[in-house]
């Protein structure tokens, strides 16, 4: 009823029962009539109360209390290690300052550094790669400077953050990071920066894959992450691999999706030329692609 004006919020924040104080909290943020000393008495209250429902309500409300307060909440509550394993605090603290994350992305990285709730960092660097541009790059800087310990998950972060994205604006940090990654001693560490070289559009990779994807020496597992990495960056080079590997069993099926992207003509003939020696899965795929195109259709009418 409008009720609760700074008196009686002042006396309740106060009051000994945890649901008080945390419902009062709720509607001083509704009403967004939060003065100096109510402002004042919430900083104390992230500070320093012991209650994880009172945080709980508190952080849920940052968003509601402008910026800078909003902040200022944030930096207070990712100190308190007690909540470092709480199903929803970190989660609730991540969602009151991940909109203020791109005005002020050295603050979100200092606040991410001093965190005393492990999730938080993580969250940052994605959101920060999410955002690509400036973001990005910083984040591409922070990989090649990390330890080898945490270079992994900085590129994890950073290729959730970027999975399903074709053609991203490459960072100008990769230029000068790139090469150390591609050969770093932990494959993990590898695979996930070539992907990323993909997504970026990184043509010096390439030719390495495409010497990996026809060596048949090469494991099989090594074949499918360069024919991913090559599909993934749609190389125009390595059309014809991919129509060489309509021969083999393990690739079939993933090469003629994969050129179901690709416009040439080459790609027309290819399945018609094959087409008998298909599995009936792998003659509806190619069914589908050859009709997909019209230069491809006529050698699918001529074929009939």
């Amino acid at each position: 009823i409008g009720a609760v004006d700074n008196r009686v919020a002042l006396h309740s924040l106060a009051d000994t029962n945890e649901y008080i104080r945390a419902w009062t909290i709720q509607l001083v943020a509704e009403d967004r009539r939060a003065d100096g000393p109510l402002l004042s008495k919430l900083t104390t209250m992230a500070q320093k109360d012991r209650s994880a429902v009172v945080r709980l309500y508190l952080a849920s409300t940052m968003g509601q209390l402008g910026a800078e307060n909003a902040w200022k909440t944030a930096e207070i509550l990712s100190q308190r290690s007690e909540d470092a394993d709480d199903r929803n605090l970190p989660s609730m603290i991540w969602y009151g300052m991940a909109p203020l994350v791109h005005d002020d992305i050295d603050r979100a990285f200092r606040l991410g550094d001093g965190a005393q709730l492990p999730v938080l960092p993580h969250y940052i660097r994605w959101y920060a790669a999410k955002a690509k541009g400036d973001s990005l790059n910083r984040i591409v800087q922070m990989i090649g400077n990390a330890e080898a310990g945490t270079r992994q998950d900085y590129l994890e972060e950073t290729h959730l953050a970027l999975t399903g994205q074709y053609r991203v604006p490459m960072p100008d940090a990769w230029k000068t990071t790139a090469e150390r990654l591609y050969q770093d001693e932990n494959p993990r560490v590898r695979r996930l920066a070539e992907s990323l070289g993909a997504m970026f559009g990184d043509e010096s990779l390439y030719p390495r894959k495409r010497r990996v994807l026809v060596d048949s020496k090469a494991s099989l597992e090594e074949r499918r992450h360069a024919f991913r990495i090559l599909s993934q960056a749609a190389d125009p080079k390595s059309i014809p691999l991919f129509m060489d590997l309509l021969e083999h069993n393990a690739f079939r099926s993933d090469a003629i999706r994969t050129l179901a992207g690709c416009d040439t003509p080459d790609v027309g003939k290819a399945l018609v030329k094959r087409f008998a020696s298909f599995s009936e899965e792998d003659r509806t795929a190619a069914l589908s692609t050859l009709a997909s195109r019209e230069s491809w259709a006529h050698f699918l009418l001529d074929a009939i």
